[in-house]
């Protein structure tokens, strides 16, 4: 039953358009593979610059497509009487406003820092993106609107061959940009691209939907047309939301990424002068990232070795991971018998806690009737438990055995929260 309407939209123009876009297709994959390849051969690593006019080249692509395919979609669309349609080339339409963003947030990012901007004008891509979102989230309102008027009242479709292969062919130009935004993406470590591939390949859902539409609504007496492109405009909402939440959180301070923030410590520890890092803070400027922690070192050590060492680390963090690093050295005694003692009697203490807790700066100042031990301690938000607790147990083990009978252990604890 359904085989004999689905043939009457074959035709000459629309077998010709198919041949020739599996075609065109084959070689843009081809090309996306290149791209990768010939990113994957790099023998030095890419400069920033060259990161950002490669991002900028794939964004201006994208928008070329999508532009491309709003101007079909709308226009078939509105043709054939179908909000499912148009509303899929709105959709199409809010993908470019993103890559235009992308494409400003690139500038930006590679544009130098000023005396007006001693940390650049990375920033200004959160506010780009923000109008965006707004933009988007106006979109799908009307998108909607128009959807449930479809549903309301129900208009017979209009439907061509060459309605049918623009929106085959749209399926494959999303799943030609997936590709080509998965390879730059991976090539230049790029999660912007990477994004946005997965958003291509979201998007050829989108039009199968409407293809499903203008194929089964003249078949049922159901305003499949409507529904469908309700649903296409509850994702171009959800999409207007997810970014404006996002963005909020990037302009109030989100927290920063624990995986690079783990590759950080794990670098600079590898480092046998370094013997451990605390009090790691970042902070985020569209793509540049600025940060600073604190590094245990010997007390006992060479100062100006120390600080050569300090000083290269903070270039190779540069390199290796892209973010600008200040490092404040912290001295810690290494042979002090009372620190040496009472150090290990907290640290088993706070076992208890699964590692939520944890200790540094930990040092001793002695008296003549007591010790003072003095550290810092780091505590989640959510820690149920208070530092009046902590510090009331602490001491009470401390006093339990001190290591001078004749002096009394007190705790001065300075909290952080992480």
């Amino acid at each position: 039953m359904l085989v004999k309407p689905f043939k009457s939209f074959i035709s000459k123009p629309l077998t010709i358009v198919i041949e020739r876009f599996h075609y065109f297709s084959k070689i843009m994959c081809m090309s996306a593979g290149l791209d990768t390849l010939l990113l994957k051969k790099q023998k030095q690593p890419l400069s920033d610059q060259t990161k950002s006019k490669l991002a900028t080249i794939a964004s201006a692509v994208g928008i070329a497509c999508n532009v491309i395919l709003f101007i079909f979609k709308f226009i078939i669309g509105s043709i054939a009487g179908s909000v499912t349609i148009v509303n899929d080339g709105l959709n199409n339409l809010s993908d470019c406003a993103g890559c235009v963003v992308s494409m400003w947030g690139y500038h930006m990012a590679a544009k130098p820092a000023d005396s007006d901007h001693p940390f650049g004008h990375g920033r200004a891509e959160y506010i780009a993106t923000f109008v965006v979102a707004i933009f988007i989230l106006f979109v799908g309102y009307e998108a909607i609107g128009s959807s449930i008027d479809k549903i309301i009242h129900p208009q017979p479709l209009s439907v061509t061959g060459f309605t049918i292969a623009v929106l085959i062919g749209s399926i494959l130009v999303k799943l030609w940009m997936g590709l080509f935004y998965k390879g730059m993406g991976n090539g230049l470590a790029n999660t912007t691209l990477q994004a946005s591939s997965q958003d291509s390949f979201n998007d050829t859902l989108i039009t199968l939907a409407s293809l499903i539409a203008v194929w089964i609504e003249p078949l049922t007496n159901l305003p499949i047309d409507g529904l469908l492109g309700a649903a296409v405009s509850l994702f171009i909402l959800y999409g207007g939301v997810k970014l404006l939440k996002e963005t909020i959180e990037e302009l109030i301070g989100q927290t920063p990424s624990k995986d690079l923030m783990q590759q950080v410590s794990d670098y600079l520890e590898s480092n046998p002068v370094v013997l451990g890092v605390h009090d790691l803070m970042f902070h985020y400027y569209g793509s540049s990232i600025y940060a600073s922690l604190h590094a245990e070192v010997d007390s006992e050590g060479n100062i100006l070795d120390i600080h050569d060492t300090i000083d290269n680390l903070e270039r190779d963090v540069l390199k290796k991971f892209n973010v600008h690093l200040t490092i404040h050295m912290d001295p810690v005694e290494l042979h002090n018998p009372r620190l040496n003692y009472y150090k290990p009697l907290v640290e088993q203490y706070l076992t208890r806690f699964d590692g939520s807790i944890t200790m540094h700066d930990f040092r001793v100042v002695s008296g003549s009737t007591h010790d003072n031990c003095i550290f810092d301690l780091s505590l989640p938000f959510e820690s149920e438990v208070t530092i009046d607790q902590i510090k009331s147990e602490i001491e009470m083990i401390l006093n339990s055995k001190p290591y001078d009978p004749t002096s009394k252990v007190y705790c001065v604890i300075n909290v952080d929260h992480h």
